[in-house]
């Protein structure tokens, strides 16, 4: 029998499901990584334009 990873090269569609149940784990942890460090940063970009907008406003 071959590796999962081969078999899966050679159009084997069941060979699929062990790479995919492998990696799940470390693909939702990438996604969650990327979109809270996108949050942060579009967060922190929007309280400093409005920090910036407040403060010359008030002068």
């Amino acid at each position: 029998m071959l590796h999962p990873i081969e078999e899966a090269k050679q159009g084997k569609r069941e060979a699929f499901e062990p790479i995919v149940e492998a990696f799940r784990g470390m693909a939702y942890a990438m996604a969650y990584e990327v979109w809270v460090t996108f949050n942060i940063g579009y967060a922190s970009k929007n309280y400093l334009k409005e920090r910036i907008h407040y403060c010359t406003s008030k002068a």
